[in-house]
């Protein structure tokens, strides 16, 4: 949450396009841009890969899915 704050912070700050400098505001937006997708990816829940045990086959099953025995 604190660093939503803190990139919502850097968009007030963003200076004005400016035609003389436009890549001040460009690099800033792109950089703010690239921040938002990079938590998006860390508050995503990635789904869970289901794993079918009757595809396996019996040898595989009985052991579990990550090969260790079945408790």
């Amino acid at each position: 949450m604190q660093r939503l704050l803190e990139l919502a912070e850097q968009v007030a700050r963003l200076p004005a396009y400016n035609h003389r400098n436009p890549h001040a505001f460009h690099e800033g937006k792109s950089e703010i841009a690239a921040e938002l997708r990079k938590l998006a990816r860390e508050l995503t829940p990635r789904p869970v890969r289901s794993i079918d045990l009757h595809r396996m086959g019996p040898e595989r099953s009985a052991r579990g899915a990550c090969g260790a025995p079945a408790r």
